[in-house]
């Protein structure tokens, strides 16, 4: 018998490991599904703009704010 799936820590019951067995078949299924379409299923993002909005500072960007703030702003320095 070939054994794909071992429980290394507990005891789960019957009920357990079907509810288990239900979310990976379902899983293999989606997963089967998106390779079976061209293009895998939904079109991949190239994340250019992925710092844009995304909280992403790079450092010193700190200093180099207050300076454009200050330059634009002659009633804050």
């Amino acid at each position: 018998m070939d054994v794909d799936l071992r429980i290394v820590h507990g005891a789960p019951d019957d009920e357990e490991l079907a509810a288990l067995m239900a979310v990976l078949t379902v899983l293999a299924h989606r997963r089967a599904a998106a390779r079976a379409t061209p293009g895998g299923g939904r079109p991949r993002r190239a994340h250019w703009d992925r710092t844009w909005g995304g909280g992403f500072q790079p450092c010193g960007s700190w200093r180099e704010r207050d300076r454009t703030v200050m330059s634009f702003d002659p009633g804050s320095r």
